[in-house]
């Protein structure tokens, strides 16, 4: 059985290279892929930075003071709790959040909505740049990244473009394939040899 279906298998790969179809399935997934990427892009004029700060957490006085003083590149806000703060940053009315580190003093978590974004990297190179004008090489006073997603709009869209895909071998790759094999005789010649139709199935879903 199984060898009757990689037989087929191998069969409605080889018509749908010569038929071009397998190029449509090949290039729709690149073509979603790049339109993301460009749709995911951020804006990269410069702005100030938004930073949330949690007013029941006691930070480090020259962490707290320094973000103060550089108001020309973060616009610090006060939130009430981190759930609040992480609802703001959900609704992007702040770009980070900084929170106590546990593991390390004098330093902080930030809590991003994407870690791979352009704004995380600019939030990180400003907190690098303020903190060596003042310590020097010391220890960094983000100790850790947290993100909100683990991902870009890919990775959320990805069930969409695959329903896309299914569907469109369903409803188009398919029948033209069926059709032509009935066309041919083909579909004739192989209901004549001793291969079942469940075979001819799977074969097709492959």
């Amino acid at each position: 059985m199984i060898k009757n279906i990689i037989t087929l298998t191998l069969n409605d790969l080889a018509i749908a290279f010569k038929n071009k179809t397998i190029y449509l399935i090949l290039f729709i997934p690149f073509f979603v892929f790049l339109s993301l990427k460009l749709v995911d892009r951020a804006d990269t004029d410069f702005k100030k930075i938004n930073i949330g700060l949690v007013e029941k957490q006691i930070y480090a006085p020259i962490i707290l003071q320094n973000i103060k003083a550089a108001d020309k590149v973060f616009t610090v806000y006060r939130v009430s709790s981190e759930d609040e703060g992480r609802r703001w940053l959900k609704g992007k009315k702040i770009d980070g959040l900084l929170l106590i580190s546990k593991k390390e003093q004098n330093s902080v978590v930030l809590v991003v909505l994407k870690k791979e974004s352009l704004l995380t990297l600019s939030i990180v190179e400003s907190f690098s740049t303020l903190q060596k004008a003042v310590e020097g090489n010391s220890i960094n006073w983000i100790s850790d990244i947290k993100p909100l997603q683990d991902s870009g709009i890919q990775k959320q869209s990805l069930p969409t473009w695959i329903l896309m895909l299914v569907l469109l071998v369903s409803f188009i790759i398919m029948p033209a394939q069926v059709a032509e094999e009935k066309e041919k005789k083909l579909l004739l010649a192989l209901l004549l040899t001793p291969m079942r139709e469940i075979e001819w199935l799977i074969a097709k879903e492959l």
